[in-house]
């Protein structure tokens, strides 16, 4: 009931004041893609990282199938972000729920362009009617998400990594480690009593 009458307020206020709305793109747009695209445009996005998914094939595959089937999670989006030239700056995936919570999964992006993918999904999240939207906040998305306007930030946890491996420590102290939504439990049984 709150969420409903958060929405109608939300409808108000917009009609009052202006500039509430998302930022649109500038000279990027987003598309729908299915989720095989969106693996292996993120294998080439996330390469660059020191620790990350290897983005098997069949892993993910499997870890989709589970997700498209918790109905908590509501309906898949996944959309490419690219230029007016077609070239691919980033790719995100998401799901929006009944109440128009929006549980994002994965930002992936060309090392330069996480702002323009940033815009381009906080402006679908806005047109879609999104009240909220929650996720796994990358370390060099940071900066990036500081900018946009009323986007703020709470803890919720955070990971502890024990390994003999200096080159796994290493890189974890430098934020070359890429972690996305699929790779957490956020969204399966442990946190939603799903199976």
């Amino acid at each position: 009931m709150a969420k409903l009458a958060a929405r109608a307020g939300d409808k108000l206020v917009r009609r009052v004041v202006s500039g509430l709305a998302a930022r649109p793109s500038n000279g990027f747009r987003s598309q729908p893609i299915d989720p095989e695209e969106f693996r292996i445009i993120a294998e080439r996005l996330t390469e660059r990282y020191a620790i990350r998914p290897t983005w098997d094939k069949e892993e993910y595959g499997w870890l989709v199938e589970k997700a498209l089937s918790n109905p908590v999670l509501g309906e898949m989006h996944v959309r490419v972000v690219a230029d007016d030239w077609d070239t691919v700056a980033g790719a995100y995936l998401y799901f929006m729920d009944r109440h128009r919570v929006a549980r994002v999964f994965h930002v992936v992006h060309e090392k330069d362009r996480a702002a323009d993918v940033l815009t381009c999904l906080f402006a679908e999240l806005d047109d879609a009617g999104a009240c909220t939207a929650t996720g796994m906040a990358q370390a060099d998305l940071l900066i990036p998400l500081s900018s946009e306007p009323r986007v703020s930030y709470r803890f919720r946890g955070g990971f502890c990594v024990l390994s003999k491996h200096a080159h796994v420590i290493d890189a974890l102290r430098r934020n070359d480690v890429y972690l996305g939504g699929f790779y957490s439990e956020a969204w399966n049984r442990l946190a939603m009593d799903f199976l």
